[in-house]
C-alpha cells in the first residue's frame, strides 16, 4: 500500500487548483488558472526517492523538487 504525499509549491487557497495533470502513474501535478505549477500529489510517496524527484523536477521544470526525498521521509522505525 502506498503512502500519499503532497508537495506544496505555494499556499493553495480553496478552489485555486484549476487543472490536474497525471505526470507519472502515481504522480499528479496541480496548476492554477494561469498555468503555474502549484503542487504535486504522490499516490505512492515511498517511490519518490531523490533520483525520481530530480527527474520529475526536470520533467515539470520545477527546480524546487530537487533535493526532496519523499521516500526517505516516509521511512518509519522498524
Amino acid at each position: 500500500m502506498g503512502i500519499l504525499g503532497y508537495v506544496y509549491l505555494k499556499e493553495i487557497a480553496p478552489g485555486e487548483v484549476a487543472k490536474t495533470v497525471s505526470v507519472e502513474t502515481s504522480v499528479r501535478a496541480d496548476y492554477d488558472r494561469e498555468g503555474h505549477l502549484i503542487g504535486v500529489e504522490f499516490l505512492n510517496a515511498r517511490l519518490a526517492d531523490m533520483h525520481f524527484m530530480r527527474a520529475l523536477a526536470g520533467k515539470l521544470n520545477c527546480p524546487e523538487l530537487n533535493g526532496i526525498d519523499l521516500a526517505e521521509m516516509c521511512k518509519t522505525a522498524a
